[in-house]
């Protein structure tokens, strides 16, 4: 089980989400670094939030950071970090993200295996996509996210 997570949206630490302040003091940041997929921004009316389509075959790299879990990481933290990703591991269908364990290049070079939710719904034909790959950049822009 990886001991590390990668968060490329609203749980990266500026963003400061309910779930954000209550997990971060039981993370540790490592790096900054990246995944291979495509990123969109799901616009939805009181808020916009990323969704990550993984694929190892892509060329474009999604941009985040990576934590590392503290000894006092839960279960229970990682239960809350699973609800906030409407992760649903005995309904993977109606799961909005799925978690899983993929390696991330972080910028110094090395890599690591970390859990990442990836969206598991069709992407809206609404979605715009986020050319950079850094959903920070996409929001200090538009200054909508909030999930």
């Amino acid at each position: 089980m990886p001991k590390h997570f990668f968060f490329y949206g609203t749980l990266q630490s500026e963003h400061l989400s309910g779930a954000a302040r209550q997990i971060f003091p039981k993370l540790k940041r490592v790096d900054e670094g990246f995944v291979k997929g495509r990123l969109f921004a799901i616009i939805a009316p009181y808020l916009t939030y990323p969704a990550l389509v993984l694929g190892a075959g892509s060329k474009d790299n999604v941009h985040g950071i990576c934590y590392e879990m503290r000894p006092n990481f839960t279960g229970a933290d990682l239960g809350l970090l699973d609800a906030y990703e409407e992760y649903f591991s005995d309904k993977l269908s109606s799961s909005e993200y799925l978690r899983q364990e993929l390696p991330i290049t972080l910028k110094s070079g090395a890599w690591l295996g970390a859990w990442v939710y990836g969206y598991n719904f069709p992407v809206p034909e609404t979605a715009p996509p986020i050319p950079s790959g850094d959903f920070r950049d996409y929001a200090r822009h538009y200054r909508q996210y909030g999930k």
